[in-house]
């Protein structure tokens, strides 16, 4: 709408300065969330004098804006500049857009007050004010440089690659290989070989990891204390596929830019090469190399699983074109052949390795070593304990109760005989943490305060300790129960400090009620203890620990990000779109519904009394549940 005649008289009484103001309107690199809107990255309004590095009035928008509100900054800025120009209410000589369209729309009114309407292309100066406006927010970490400014990288190259990364996503060929089933391939005529992964069999993270040799790929499944180990000294090449807010801004611009393909909401290409000191980009070659695999690979594993048949082994070749034109790739599965013992005390399914030990409820498979080594202990308490694992055995309640009795008869040292009179003849909370409170006496009694001086970080690898952790556990369960929780937190975290390896999942018991009893320093400690557990409890407590720290921020909501990769159906529990089962499932699997009901069930009021948080969660993700590939497990 344009200004009134009374208003446009006083614009042209204001005194004209021989300055040519620079009008910008360019996109930032951070990325902000409003209240129940997706994440966006703002754009910045800028009026400066770029010589004189004078910022005249900017504005931060989340939408683009139309011509009227152009005008109405620019007309705001003469009446009104910023003070820290230290100019009064003026009128330019010349004004300076970057956009063609503001030019040619708004040079009628400007030449009626006697300024002249300029396109030109952004300044130095101008890219410098951004950059500056871009440092004011707070990111994660330095945002990646953008595919085009790899050298010899073009917009016609990248294109290729996204188109190429697209129809691959939409293949969806993880679904019938996991990242534990590499392919080989070798590119001709180069003769570079190569052993790629597929990530997505867990519906967690989609794409490719690169290996260029098979001793990277072995390193991949093994474990180490610190997880950048598994790099290796090379590194890891890896083509993902991640949301907006996860990629390059420049690389978002020049989607933006050059009409990019992008297959989904979550299907951002991001093609990064991971070192133990940094980040880096792919060189282009290496992105020549990408765009072959994403072309060949879901033709290989249609051959490979061609009429639903038994994986077998399968070499072809493969002709694909790229931006430089045709390349063959020979493939071949499987890439190489594993160690025999590269998977000892693991469970394959669906691709998944899952550690047994975490996973098997007290089956006693080591009865023969725990009675061995109770009998080096106490003679009488061996005893004991092979009463106890005839109870155990027998079908008869009453049987079990006589014989725990008569194992404490017999030594007032067995631990187990205390857990079963607690799980069985117990009334009351009260009894079984009587029970179960001897339990742990008792086998104090039995290890002796030295064998926990120098034993402690190995416990339940020496299988005589468990019959004292099971009560402890018990004990522990107990209290929270009797609503004792700071005694109950005690005897988690040092059942912890005994037993780290945490074979019977205490770790989630007690970031459950650090998170409830608001001691957050400590749940950020226990959650960096265990860096790599890929649980929904690990998950969306970080979320909610990062929204308690600095509320709707960027961080937040990547935490809550990776948290629906980890297991999508959580939010629709937590916020009542479905209901809760009345009982507690058998088995839980790895991001499916049943691992979301199970985390609800003890995590929902620490959610709810949270100031802002379920709102939160709610807006950021209505809708986002969706199907994922379980991976099943045990329910301790």
């Amino acid at each position: 709408m344009p200004p009134g005649k009374k208003s446009l008289q006083a614009l042209a009484k204001l005194p004209q300065k021989a300055l040519a103001w620079h009008l910008t309107i360019r996109q930032l690199h951070t990325w902000i969330a409003e209240e129940g809107e997706q994440p966006t990255r703002p754009l910045i309004f800028l009026v400066t004098i770029p010589e004189q590095k004078q910022i005249l009035f900017n504005d931060i928008v989340l939408q683009p804006p139309d011509e009227a509100q152009v005008q109405n900054w620019l007309l705001k800025t003469m009446r009104k500049p910023e003070k820290s120009s230290g100019l009064e209410p003026h009128r330019p000589q010349q004004v300076v857009f970057e956009e063609a369209q503001f030019a040619q729309a708004l040079a009628p009114l400007l030449g009626e007050l006697g300024i002249q309407a300029v396109h030109q292309p952004p300044s130095a100066e101008v890219d410098e004010l951004i950059h500056l406006f871009d440092e004011y927010f707070e990111s994660e970490q330095p945002d990646l440089p953008g595919l085009l400014e790899v050298p010899g990288v073009t917009p016609e190259q990248v294109g290729a690659l996204f188109a190429a990364a697209a129809d691959y996503f939409r293949a969806e060929p993880w679904e019938y290989l996991a990242d534990s089933q590499p392919v080989g391939v070798v590119f001709s005529p180069s003769g570079e070989e190569r052993f790629v992964q597929l990530m997505g069999n867990a519906g967690m993270q989609y794409g490719l990891i690169v290996h260029s040799d098979w001793q990277s790929v072995l390193r991949s499944y093994q474990e180490f204390e610190d997880p950048l180990e598994r790099l290796g000294p090379g590194g890891w090449r890896s083509f993902s596929f991640e949301e907006a807010s996860l990629i390059p801004a420049a690389d978002l611009d020049g989607i933006e830019q050059h009409g990019w393909p992008v297959a989904a909401l979550n299907a951002y290409p991001l093609p990064i090469t991971y070192t133990t000191d940094d980040l880096l980009r792919p060189s282009r070659p290496e992105l020549v190399q990408y765009e072959a695999l994403l072309r060949a690979i879901p033709r290989f594993v249609k051959l490979l699983v061609a009429e639903q048949q038994d994986y077998r082994p399968i070499e072809t070749s493969l002709k694909v074109d790229t931006c430089d034109g045709s390349l063959s790739l020979a493939l071949r599965y499987p890439a190489g052949e594993l160690p025999e013992d590269l998977f000892e005390g693991q469970d394959f399914e669906n691709g998944f390795f899952i550690d047994l030990e975490d996973i098997e409820e007290e089956d006693f498979e080591d009865d023969a070593d725990l009675i061995e080594m109770l009998a080096a202990l106490d003679p009488a308490l061996e005893e004991a304990q092979e009463l106890v694992f005839q109870a155990w055995e027998s079908d008869d309640a009453d049987e079990r109760l006589r014989l725990a009795r008569q194992a404490l008869q017999v030594s007032p040292d067995c631990a187990d005989a205390y857990v079963l009179l607690a799980d069985e003849e117990a009334e009351s909370a009260r009894e079984a943490y009587e029970y179960y409170l001897k339990g742990v006496q008792a086998g104090e009694r039995a290890l002796g305060e030295a064998y926990f001086r120098e034993n402690a970080g190995h416990f339940w690898e020496l299988v005589e300790t468990r019959p004292y952790l099971r009560a402890r556990l018990g004990l522990a369960e107990c209290l929270l129960y009797l609503e004792r929780y700071a005694e109950a937190i005690q005897h988690l975290a040092e059942m912890l400090r005994l037993n780290p390896s945490d074979s019977q999942g205490v770790r989630y018991m007690l970031l459950t009620q650090l998170i409830g009893q608001k001691q957050d320093a400590q749940a950020w400690q226990l959650l960096d203890e265990y860096p790599d557990d890929s649980t929904a409890a690990w998950a969306y407590s970080r979320a909610l620990l990062a929204f308690r720290k600095k509320g709707d921020s960027t961080q937040a909501s990547a935490a809550l990000r990776r948290a629906l990769r980890t297991n999508p159906h959580v939010p629709a529990f937590l916020l009542g779109d479905k209901p809760m089962p009345e009982e507690l499932p058998d088995f839980i699997g790895l991001g499916d519904e049943d691992e979301a009901v199970e985390y609800v069930a003890g995590n929902y009021t620490n959610w709810w009394n949270t100031p802002g948080a379920v709102a939160w969660l709610k807006a950021q993700t209505r809708g986002a549940a969706h199907s994922q590939p379980p991976r099943r497990r045990k329910r301790k």
